[in-house]
């Protein structure tokens, strides 16, 4: 199988590499494209609505989930240094989850009343956790990136679909919250095998990461939360 594709896909490496991650996506997206039909029969559009403002909520968040810190990971020549650099973008997804839940505990119900979606209230309890698990499968997908292992982001890709599909169609008696469940789940599906790619491979790297090499990291890459995020913010909010 694998001699096979390696003559189905193009000798160029940059090429080649487009093409794994290209149908990785191709093959997540089918899995949505095929479940779709039977999700519309288990769910009412209401259902899907409420998914739709949470996923959006979920989506203007992640952008800034690290600052855009994890988009500096590629660049260091020296791995110690983007080590510092990944440390730092997931101490800064853990700090905005933190800030996310305390305003959805005190304002949860303003929020949905923003959105003139009142019932979505009692879902925004998951945007937290959400925003963790994407937040943290972006800061390994770069350094997966780094480290080219493009296969593993391409299955990563599929596997999420799957997870996602899975719960919403095994939990359809749920509602609304298995479609968010189902959200969740598929965020949280590529971090395990991106996680253990970093930490396997580079344990030594981690462990030697420090404060004040941290600290050395946000101000050299401060570029990326100064102006990189407050575009990605906006553009994803229209």
């Amino acid at each position: 199988m694998k001699e096979q594709l390696k003559k189905i896909l193009p000798r160029n490496r940059f090429a080649r590499n487009v093409s794994i991650l290209a149908g990785g996506t191709f093959a997540g997206q089918a899995v949505v494209v095929v479940a779709s039909p039977l999700l519309t029969r288990v769910y009412s559009p209401e259902d899907f609505g409420v998914l739709a403002v949470y996923a959006s909520l979920l989506a203007i968040m992640g952008v800034i989930a690290s600052l855009r810190y994890q988009l500096a990971i590629p660049l260091p020549e020296k791995d110690e240094e983007a080590a510092h650099v990944a440390v730092l973008s997931l101490l800064v997804v853990l700090g905005m989850t933190l800030f996310t839940a305390l305003v959805v505990a005190f304002f949860r119900e303003s929020l949905a009343q923003t959105f003139n979606v009142p019932v979505v209230a009692r879902y925004l309890w998951l945007l937290p956790l959400g925003l963790f698990l994407a937040g943290i499968y972006e800061v390994f997908n770069c350094w997966a990136i780094r480290i080219k292992a493009f296969p593993a982001i391409a299955r990563t890709k599929l596997t999420q679909s799957l997870s996602m599909v899975g719960v919403q169609l095994g939990g359809f008696i749920l509602g609304p919250l298995a479609l968010i469940l189902g959200h969740v789940s598929g965020q949280a599906a590529g971090n395990t095998s991106l996680g253990m790619l970093a930490i396997r491979n580079q344990w030594s790297l981690f462990c030697n990461v420090g404060l004040q090499g941290v600290i050395r990291a946000s101000k050299r890459y401060r570029g990326f939360p100064i102006f990189s995020t407050w575009g990605g913010a906006f553009n994803m909010a229209g």
